[in-house]
């Protein structure tokens, strides 16, 4: 056997396995990569102009290729990449759209977005502006990992990471000057935009890096000029002068001077002009080659005449300033008007663009501003036409005499003069819309009046409409769907197989336990059916938006061409694919409605996908302008032949055929939310949350269900019922999937129907079974009627015998286009009900609540139900109804609404429950309250019944709502804070023999005042409130005397921080707040804090606090900072909370000051304090009420800082009672003052010599001391001498005084100058003289004995010296008294003292002559 032979042996063997193989492998293949998402990418080219580039000595750039290179390390770099992820974000953030795709953001992605984003992030978002979200965002950037916006660049996340835009390629192409930028990601949106944003960013960065250089040598060149300029008008003035003041002056020469320079200046004023108008020939060449839309904004007849004529002043008012002096501008008439002439045109520019702003909204609401700026755009493109055309007639030959004729010019002339008379009649009507505006700002208008106003706002805006005539501009599509991210007009082709009816097995009548889905009782027959409208509808905003109306324009057509997303066809074809039927013209929007062409019937418009490439249809409005608003112009070329009409053409849109599936659904649906559930058995819920049976039902469902279950419709039974208003039509783009359908709701247009009967079989309920069917039936086609059996009656006659009845409706979906084809079948169930009519009782209004931190309640006893319910209601002819009666009709009650002080809530947010049975807990007391009340089961808002379990007495109604329900309370001002809620209930009469009856409640929940008793010492006005004295802990020898006792002798050398010198504790500065207050009743500091604080709950806080609201009104408590707990103050950041008190805080140098806490009251306390008899304890659950503010310390001499600058100053303070999470509400608001402890004492005893042997000294260690805040002498040495003297050497280590420091080198002296003697002398009331030459003050430290200073072996100090020494050895003695004035710094504990001018006499040396 061959090898041949035996291979194909082989194969054939195992065909089977080969074949099954290769479907398996080929049907795993086209599953998985179905679920592979689509990429999508962007190209795009950007031209440098670097290789064009020269320098300004006009040679060319060398470096090029770096330069290329700096560009796409730019477009590379992290900080531009992530300026490009902010702007996306802010992008998609602000234009993004839940539940459709659009050109910035799909759908889908915009969900998994704001599901990520925090709502910190969300709250930055301004829906108006991409910019101001970018900024938003960008200043809520920072470098921390908590941080979203740093985080979602910084980590692997799609779109906005470092990494995912680092895939961004750059490049250049080839060596050319085009910059290549290619980008492919997931969503089309965002592909675009991020490559559009980064264009922008590289635009900037590129400009910057491009024009820095040339920018800064202009400026230097500017500079220099200007210097120049300066140096020569000083020069000239100089020469002037000295020309006048020399009389050297030639009145021929200079004249003949003059006169030449005359000549020349207007020789220069000539050959500007000239430069000038060159440079307008030209700009207007470049205009034809830039941009459209710097086209038509440039060429405004009117603004171009001012801007041309305020560039010529500028010119010649430069060149007058530039060669004449500074004297000769001032007396130059020619300059001067000049001047005035630029001040008047740039005043009309002004003006023209305040008309424009001026004319902003019409009676009817059409903007004026747009109507003003689209007439003027069409005067600017209507005068731009004609100049382009008389420029081609000149080009091309003209009339044919190759130039432009006359006639042309002149028709021209009068177009454009006819503009300029239509701007200054706006003119006129802007002086009547300013004088309109000021009878509007009226305090008070009548009805007489403002028919007045609607009068000549008519006759204004007639007056508008004649100016700015009807001629249509431009046109603007306005998208109502995006694919792509590209603007489209889209159609929609409904697609349909034919139906039959098809009996189906018994099933589970309950939709919820189908296991066969979909359900339906119809199954396709025959081939697919395609059927579409003649009414599909585009529209487009028309400029100007006020003037164009319909008969203004005539049929429009279709430019329609094929077009990639990469380039665009250049063949035009007219209505193909698509043909416009009608239009109209309506504020300002066109809409055109139109059909598929004739060539496209029965074959869809597609779109071709190839890779990455797409090709479609594109069109664009051709809308021809009626003859009646032609310019003469026009119409003579019309009559000629030369035009066949003038047209305006929108911008190119694709156009895109959406194929829909049809399907019959419930009218109630709500097409916005997404349907969970399998198709045919989708359920919502109403307002009422009953259940919404999205596609109603197929028949065995309702054959089998039992009363009053499946009910879709419950109707009067004496009304008839309109079925067309209970079914609309779906549309789904994939058959049996309607998790994302939506409303057709044109569906007649297609030729769509609803056709009713009552179900044929009978439907029989209950053990007698009564057939349901009986009692109904349909007149004209779509009203149901209920009957009875046989019994005749009229259309108009009703019977009370079919209330409950619950007939069956089969409603079919017809095309009546194609011999009435079955689409779809469902059927409907409809309960007759007696409705009786709505009562509405008097309301009931509760008496008020206390805000807490518990659930707050209302009940409605006994006494109440029987007055404001039971008596109340009209009921058998107008009677009341007894309890017994009123609970056997009104089973359930309903919230209808809930109202906070006049504005309604949202009651889809919380959970709201009738059951009071179920979700209540009642207490112990079912008379009073006792604190154990409480809502159950994570219930926020309760109103129901509360039934007697021994069924002796009335009904209870109690309403019930949470903390998180009641929210903040409202502030009235003047510390009141209170909300008013009104609730409206409904009784639901479920048997319908009385009707609903609704009754609203009302209830005000306050904050209670509270009241204070004051210890009135404690205060700074002695009567309570305003300022909180807060002093420095008392000295005791016992808690603070000398550390080592006896060992120290009161009288010893003082040393600071010295072991001689240490005592037992130091200085503090602290107090504790309560002890402002006082308890009425004992007349003595509160002891708990239910003698404190009245109407709290156990989990009410009570506290405290720094108020820095209030900072702002203390320069000095800049920069100051609470922390989130409010009891800790810092210079600088503060943390969240804090809990050390010590009173050292090592390293905390921006510590200030705390305050702690401790309030607290025992059950007992409670009972008997509090006006309730609850069982629960207060705050922290002892006795105790004290609240502690203290200045912070770095170790025992220094106090931080931050508590420094605030020693004899107020900080504001609140105390403030948290009664729930929503209600932290200041009770009292005062300032705590901080007692500085120190002052210095007024002199220095003795006096200087002048001329002295090593100087003149004086003792100012015993001379110079202190006295603090109680009245205490503080000094180096105690002063037994003294009054309160005793303990002044411990009370000066106690507060740390040191460094004592005399600022020798800011001596001052009585000495002043006198002009009369040339010499300096001593003069009364002098205080800033200087010292003597050579005289000088020194700080020494020296030793005395028996009053004898030790000179020779004094040393000078820089600090706390012993003795002050002055010094004028140099031979030249003062020969008068006079008056030395010393200021001295002394640094303690808590700060630094100051005092100024310190007077010490100096007397002349005995010796000295007096003469």
């Amino acid at each position: 056997m061959d090898i041949v032979q035996f291979l194909t042996q082989f194969f054939y063997r195992i065909r089977y396995w080969l074949l099954w193989g290769s479907l398996i492998v080929t049907a795993l293949v086209i599953y998985f990569t179905q679920f592979l998402p689509f990429n999508y990418t962007v190209n795009s080219s950007l031209y440098a102009g670097i290789t064009n580039s020269t320098n300004l000595d006009g040679t060319e750039l060398l470096n090029i290729n770096s330069t290329f290179d700096n560009i796409i390390n730019i477009a590379k770099s992290k900080s531009t990449l992530e300026k490009v992820s902010i702007r996306l974000l802010a992008t998609n953030l602000v234009h993004g759209d839940e539940w459709k795709d659009n050109m910035y953001i799909q759908a889908k992605h915009y969900r998994q977005l704001v599901q990520a984003t925090p709502k910190e992030v969300l709250a930055l978002v301004d829906r108006s502006s991409v910019d101001k979200t970018t900024e938003n965002l960008t200043k809520y950037r920072k470098e921390s990992g908590q941080n979203y916006i740093y985080a979602i660049f910084s980590r692997p996340t799609a779109y906005y990471s470092y990494a995912a835009l680092n895939t961004i390629d750059v490049k250049r192409l080839g060596t050319s000057d085009l910059i290549e930028i290619n980008y492919t990601t997931t969503d089309p949106g965002i592909a675009q935009n991020t490559v559009k944003i980064l264009e922008d960013e590289l635009m900037k960065a590129y400009e910057i890096l491009r024009f820095s250089a040339t920018n800064n040598v202009i400026a230097y060149f500017e500079e220099e000029v200007r210097k120049a300029k300066a140096l020569l008008t000083r020069e000239e003035d100089d020469l002037t002068d000295y020309s006048v003041k020399e009389q050297v002056i030639n009145y021929n020469e200079q004249s003949k001077a003059l006169a030449l320079t005359k000549y020349a200046a207007d020789d220069r004023i000539e050959a500007s002009q000239r430069t000038y108008e060159s440079a307008v020939a030209l700009r207007k060449m470049l205009e034809e080659k830039m941009d459209i839309r710097a086209k038509i904004i440039r060429t405004n007849t009117n603004l171009l005449q001012e801007l041309e004529k305020v560039s010529n002043l500028n010119q010649s008012i430069m060149e007058h300033e530039i060669f004449t002096t500074e004297k000769s501008q001032q007396s130059s008439e020619k300059l001067l008007k000049e001047k005035e002439n630029l001040k008047k045109a740039e005043e009309k520019i002004s003006h023209l663009s305040d008309n424009l702003n001026e004319y902003s909204f019409s009676k009817e609401g059409v903007g004026i501003k747009n109507m003003v700026d689209e007439w003027l755009m069409a005067c600017i493109n209507e005068a731009k036409a004609k100049a382009e055309e008389a420029l081609k007639k000149a080009e091309e030959g003209g009339s044919g005499s190759g130039e432009v004729t006359s006639t042309d010019l002149e028709n021209l002339k009068k177009e454009l003069q006819a503009q300029i008379s239509k701007l200054a009649s706006l003119e006129s009507v802007d002086k009547k819309i300013a004088a309109l505006k000021e009878e509007l700002t009226g305090d008070f208008i009548t009805s007489e009046s403002l028919q007045a106003l609607n009068e000549k706002v008519d006759k204004l805006s007639a007056e508008v409409m004649q100016i700015i005539g009807h001629r249509l501009t431009s046109l603007a599509l306005i998208p109502t769907e995006h694919i792509n991210g590209i603007a489209a007009i889209t159609l929609t082709t409904l697609q349909y197989t034919p139906q039959r009816y098809k009996a189906m097995e018994k099933h589970e009548s309950n939709p919820g336990n189908h296991t066969n889905r979909p359900v339906l009782d119809h199954e396709p027959v025959g081939e697919a059916r395609y059927i579409s409208t003649e009414k599909n509808e585009a529209y487009f905003h028309v400029s100007p938006s006020m003037g164009v109306r319909t008969e203004d324009i005539e049929l429009p057509s279709f430019d329609c061409i094929t077009s990639k997303n990469t380039q665009r066809s250049a063949d035009v074809t007219s209505n193909s694919p698509i043909v416009p039927t009608s239009k109209e013209i309506k504020d300002g929007v066109l809409t055109v409605t139109f059909k598929k062409s004739e060539d496209f019937l029965g074959k869809q418009i597609t779109t071709d996908k190839v890779g990455n490439t797409e090709t479609f249809y594109m069109a664009s409005l051709k809308v021809p302008v009626t003859e009646a608003n032609y310019t003469e112009t026009e119409k003579a070329d019309k009559e000629a032949g030369k035009i066949e009409g003038v047209y305006v053409n929108s911008e190119y849109s694709r156009i895109e055929e959406i194929v829909a599936i049809p399907y019959l659904a419930n009218s109630k649906t709500d097409f916005t939310k997404q349907i969970d559930g399998e198709f045919a058995d989708e359920i919502q819920k109403d307002a009422d949350n009953k259940d919404i049976y999205v596609h109603y039902h197929d028949s065995i469902c309702l054959y089998g269900s039992t009363n009053n279950q499946l009910v879709d419709v419950e109707q009067a039974y004496n009304e008839p019922l309109d079925l067309n208003k209970l079914v609309t039509v779906c549309t789904t783009t994939e058959a049996n999937k309607h998790a994302e359908h939506r409303e057709l709701e044109n569906y007649a247009d297609y030729g769509l129907e609803f056709r009713f009967a009552l179900a044929q079989a009978e439907y029989l309920q209950g053990d007698r079974k009564t057939d349901e069917q009986a009692f109904a039936k349909i007149l004209k086609g779509n009203m149901l009627k209920s009957e009875v059996y046989d019994v005749d009656l009229a259309d108009n006659e009703f019977s009370r015998a079919s209330i409950g009845r619950e007939p069956i409706v089969r409603v079919s979906l017809i095309d009546t286009k194609n011999g009435n084809a079955l689409i779809a079948q469902r059927y409907i169930k409809v309960r007759w009900i007696d409705k009786a009519e709505e009562q509405t009782l008097k309301p009931f209004n509760f008496t008020e609540d206390i805000i807490s931190c518990k659930d707050m309640f209302q009940q409605l006893f006994s006494q109440d139900m029987n007055e404001a319910i039971y008596h109340q209601v009209q009921f058998n002819g107008g009677q009341s109804m007894s309890k017994t009666e009123f609970h056997n009709v009104f089973k359930t009650l309903k919230v209808k609404s809930l109202m906070k002080d006049g504005q309604a809530m949202d009651l889809s947010k919380f959970t709201v429950s009738t059951d009071a049975a179920a979700d209540w807990n009642e207490g112990s007391k079912q008379q009073e309250k006792d604190g154990a009340e409480a809502l159950k089961n994570d219930v926020d808002l309760l109103f129901g019944f509360l039934e007697d379990a021994q069924d002796n007495t009335s009904y209870n109604l109690v309403w019930a709502m949470n903390p998180a329900t009641v929210g903040a309370l409202k502030d009235n001002g003047n510390g009141n804070y209170s909300s008013t809620f009104d609730i409206e209930i409904e009784y639901v009469d479920a048997v319908g023999t009385v009707g609903n009856i609704t009754q609203h409640f009302t209830q005000e929940i306050v904050a209670p005042k509270q009241e204070f008793a004051y210890q009135g010492t404690y205060w700074k006005n002695g009567t309570g409130e305003g300022i909180f004295n807060v002093n420095p802990l008392v000295f005791t020898t016992n808690n603070n005397g000398w550390n080592n006792g006896a060992g120290v002798t009161p009288d010893h050398e003082h040393e600071y921080n010295g072991t001689d010198c240490e005592l037992k504790a130091y200085s503090h500065i602290s107090a504790d707040l309560v002890n402002g207050y006082i308890y009425q009743s004992t007349s003595a500091k509160p002891e708990n804090l239910a003698q404190f604080i009245k109407n709290i709950r156990s989990c009410a806080d009570v506290r405290f606090v720094f108020d820095e609201a209030r900072f702002n009104n203390h320069d000095y408590l800049a920069g100051y900072h609470v922390s989130q707990d409010g009891i800790s103050l810092w210079k600088g950041t503060a943390p969240a909370t804090w809990n050390n008190f010590e009173y050292v805080q090592e390293n905390k140098e921006t510590l200030a000051a705390t305050i702690e806490n401790k309030m607290g009251a025992g059950e007992l306390s409670n009972t008997q304090y509090l006006p309730w008899d609850f069982n629960e304890t207060l705050g922290s659950g002892t006795d105790e009420c004290e609240s502690h503010v203290r200045l912070h310390e770095l170790d025992k001499l220094n106090g931080t800082p931050a508590a420094q600058a605030l020693v004899g100053k107020s900080v504001p303070v609140n105390l403030v009672v948290e009664y729930n999470e929503f209600n932290i509400i200041p009770v009292q608001k005062f300032e705590v003052f901080f007692i500085d402890p120190l002052t210095i004492d007024g002199s220095i005893n003795g006096n200087f010599v002048d001329a002295e042997i090593d100087g003149s000294f004086l003792n100012v260690a015993n001379g110079f001391n202190f006295t603090d805040w109680n009245g205490n002498k503080v000094a180096a040495q105690d002063l037994t001498e003294v009054k309160d003297g005793e303990y002044a050497h411990e009370l000066y280590d106690f507060y740390g005084v040191h460094n004592v420091k005399f600022l020798t080198d800011k001596v001052t002296t009585s000495l002043s100058y006198d002009p009369a003697t040339n010499t300096y002398k001593h003069t009364e009331g002098v205080k800033d003289g200087k010292l003597p030459t050579k005289a000088s003050l020194k700080q020494m430290e020296a030793t005395e004995n028996g009053g004898v200073v030790d000179k020779a072996n004094a040393q000078e100090v820089v600090s706390d010296p012993t003795h002050l020494a002055y010094f004028n050895n140099e031979g030249t003695p003062v020969n008068v008294d006079y008056k030395m004035y010393i200021s001295v710094e002394v640094a303690h504990k808590w700060g630094v003292l100051k005092k100024e001018a310190l007077e010490v006499n100096v007397h002349k040396a005995a010796g000295t002559p007096n003469n």
